[in-house]
Protein backbone atom coordinates (compact mmCIF):
# COMPACT_ATOMS: atom_id res chain seq x y z
CA UNK A 1 0.00 0.00 0.00
CA UNK A 2 1.61 3.02 -0.79
CA UNK A 3 1.66 5.92 1.32
CA UNK A 4 -0.15 9.34 0.35
CA UNK A 5 2.37 12.00 0.52
CA UNK A 6 1.74 16.01 0.96
CA UNK A 7 3.45 18.55 -0.73
CA UNK A 8 3.56 22.15 0.74
CA UNK A 9 4.33 24.64 -1.62
CA UNK A 10 4.66 28.26 -0.47
CA UNK A 11 3.86 31.06 -3.30
CA UNK A 12 4.57 34.88 -3.01
CA UNK A 13 4.45 36.37 -6.84
CA UNK A 14 6.09 33.00 -8.09
CA UNK A 15 4.72 33.14 -11.55
CA UNK A 16 8.23 33.10 -13.26
CA UNK A 17 8.73 29.59 -11.63
CA UNK A 18 5.30 28.39 -10.00
CA UNK A 19 4.29 25.97 -13.15
CA UNK A 20 7.87 24.62 -13.75
CA UNK A 21 7.42 23.88 -9.73
CA UNK A 22 3.89 22.11 -10.23
CA UNK A 23 5.58 20.64 -13.55
CA UNK A 24 7.92 18.90 -11.55
CA UNK A 25 5.69 17.52 -9.14
CA UNK A 26 3.25 16.04 -11.76
CA UNK A 27 6.36 14.23 -13.76
CA UNK A 28 7.14 12.19 -10.12
CA UNK A 29 6.71 8.60 -10.78
CA UNK A 30 4.96 8.45 -7.30
CA UNK A 31 1.73 8.95 -8.16
CA UNK A 32 -0.32 8.90 -4.50
CA UNK A 33 0.31 12.81 -4.00
CA UNK A 34 -1.44 15.85 -3.03
CA UNK A 35 -0.29 19.82 -3.75
CA UNK A 36 -1.06 21.94 -1.78
CA UNK A 37 -0.11 25.74 -2.79
CA UNK A 38 -0.45 28.40 -0.66
CA UNK A 39 -0.27 32.06 -1.76
CA UNK A 40 0.33 34.58 0.68
CA UNK A 41 -0.88 37.33 -1.10
CA UNK A 42 0.22 37.31 -4.50
CA UNK A 43 -0.42 40.45 -6.63
CA UNK A 44 0.69 38.70 -9.92
CA UNK A 45 -0.20 36.31 -12.36
CA UNK A 46 0.88 33.38 -10.09
CA UNK A 47 -2.70 32.61 -8.82
CA UNK A 48 -4.34 32.05 -12.30
CA UNK A 49 -1.57 29.60 -12.99
CA UNK A 50 -2.31 27.79 -10.09
CA UNK A 51 -5.96 27.64 -10.76
CA UNK A 52 -5.64 26.37 -14.22
CA UNK A 53 -4.17 23.49 -12.35
CA UNK A 54 -6.10 23.06 -9.94
CA UNK A 55 -9.46 22.66 -12.78
CA UNK A 56 -7.09 20.03 -14.34
CA UNK A 57 -6.09 17.82 -11.65
CA UNK A 58 -7.92 17.26 -8.32
CA UNK A 59 -4.04 16.80 -6.77
CA UNK A 60 -3.66 20.65 -6.81
CA UNK A 61 -4.98 22.43 -4.47
CA UNK A 62 -4.91 26.78 -3.83
CA UNK A 63 -4.96 27.86 -0.30
CA UNK A 64 -5.57 31.63 -0.92
CA UNK A 65 -3.87 33.44 2.83
CA UNK A 66 -3.19 37.52 2.41
CA UNK A 67 0.44 38.14 3.85
CA UNK A 68 0.93 35.42 6.41
CA UNK A 69 3.56 34.02 7.94
CA UNK A 70 3.81 30.68 6.59
CA UNK A 71 6.53 29.04 9.58
CA UNK A 72 4.56 30.37 12.43
CA UNK A 73 0.92 29.32 10.61
CA UNK A 74 2.16 25.59 9.58
CA UNK A 75 -0.21 23.82 12.20
CA UNK A 76 -3.10 26.19 9.96
CA UNK A 77 -1.83 24.48 6.93
CA UNK A 78 -1.79 21.05 8.62
CA UNK A 79 -5.35 20.93 8.83
CA UNK A 80 -5.52 21.70 5.03
CA UNK A 81 -3.82 17.94 4.58
CA UNK A 82 -6.00 14.67 3.57
CA UNK A 83 -4.24 11.75 5.84
CA UNK A 84 -1.22 11.88 5.65
CA UNK A 85 1.65 9.40 5.27
CA UNK A 86 4.39 11.92 4.73
CA UNK A 87 4.39 15.84 4.27
CA UNK A 88 7.10 17.73 2.26
CA UNK A 89 7.47 21.10 2.50
CA UNK A 90 8.52 22.84 -0.68
CA UNK A 91 11.57 25.59 -0.31
CA UNK A 92 12.46 28.17 -2.61
CA UNK A 93 16.37 28.83 -3.34
CA UNK A 94 17.03 31.73 -5.55
CA UNK A 95 14.74 32.31 -8.20
CA UNK A 96 13.63 28.61 -8.39
CA UNK A 97 11.44 26.08 -6.24
CA UNK A 98 13.09 22.75 -4.74
CA UNK A 99 10.33 20.92 -6.07
CA UNK A 100 11.69 17.25 -6.01
CA UNK A 101 11.23 14.88 -3.16
CA UNK A 102 14.75 14.66 -2.92
CA UNK A 103 15.47 17.84 -2.67
CA UNK A 104 18.30 19.04 -0.10
CA UNK A 105 16.20 21.78 1.55
CA UNK A 106 12.50 20.05 1.48
CA UNK A 107 11.79 19.77 5.37
CA UNK A 108 10.28 16.29 4.93
CA UNK A 109 7.69 15.48 8.71
CA UNK A 110 6.98 11.77 9.25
Amino acid sequence: MSELVSIITPMYNSEAFIEETIQSVIHQSYEKWEMLIIDDGSIDNSINIVKGYVERDKRIKLIEKELINLKSNLNAIYGAVQQVDKLIVMSKEGNKSKSRQEADKASEVA
